[in-house]
């Protein structure tokens, strides 16, 4: 079937790159929801992509928000973890690890050396293997847009996949399986699902630093349209 899958490789261990995951930007210390090509602009970013599940699911920006995950922003915990999700941690020293829930409390209870983090869904590659035992049986099933987070083996190198969906001529969305399969091609032999449906994004931006969305989000039956 028509598949659009998009895929950023970023090496962790070049120093001139960043990870950075969006503060609580409210005068109250809440979220405010925001797009994510609004959030690359706002924050100057190379790149972004939607993380963390969050509520309430609406189209206008600046309205308070719920996250329902885990967040770290500037090293301080600004959202918990929630079970059963996991979550992405980047350490100080350049390292970053996929973690289930139950791993990610672990982590979280020595938190020395943490500098940002985002929760997803459900953990869906590990060791290079399809992870059914961590989604199946919690997660809906079918085809879906999606975007996810991988790491190679040597934690080196960062994939971040966007899939397109609910459009059967130009993308149909993958499942749990196929998107955790795209990771393990891409390179990554861990992966996490972050948020998917109409949230799905990724933004770049030009040498001029001009932001431009890379694919075609589709808000209810809105193509095009960012969540």
């Amino acid at each position: 079937p028509a598949l659009a899958v998009y895929c950023l490789r970023a090496n962790l261990a070049d120093p001139d790159i960043e990870i950075f995951v969006t503060p609580p930007d409210g005068a109250d210390g809440e979220f405010r929801l925001s797009r994510t090509t609004t959030a690359a602009r706002q924050y100057g970013l190379a790149a972004a992509v939607n993380a963390t599940p969050f509520s309430p699911v609406t189209l206008f920006e600046g309205e308070a928000c719920a996250l329902a995950g885990l967040s770290i922003s500037g090293a301080t915990v600004e959202s918990p973890p929630r079970s059963p999700y996991g979550s992405i941690l980047f350490y100080a020293d350049g390292r970053a690890a996929i973690l289930t829930h139950d791993e990610t409390l672990r982590a979280l209870s020595a938190p020395a050396g943490i500098t940002c983090a985002a929760g997803g869904f459900f953990v869906i590659l590990r060791d290079g293997r399809l992870a059914r035992e961590e989604f199946e049986g919690r997660s809906r099933s079918g085809r879906s847009p999606r975007s996810a987070v991988g790491l190679s083996s040597d934690g080196k190198n960062l994939y971040i996949v966007v899939i397109d969906g609910k459009d059967r001529d130009h993308s149909v969305g993958a499942t749990f399986a196929e998107t955790a399969s795209w990771l393990s091609a891409f390179g990554a032999e861990t992966g996490l699902m972050l948020d998917g449906g109409g949230s799905s994004a990724l933004a770049l931006a030009d040498s001029t630093g001009r932001v431009r969305l890379v694919n075609v989000p589709v808000q209810g039956s809105l193509s095009g349209v960012e969540r």
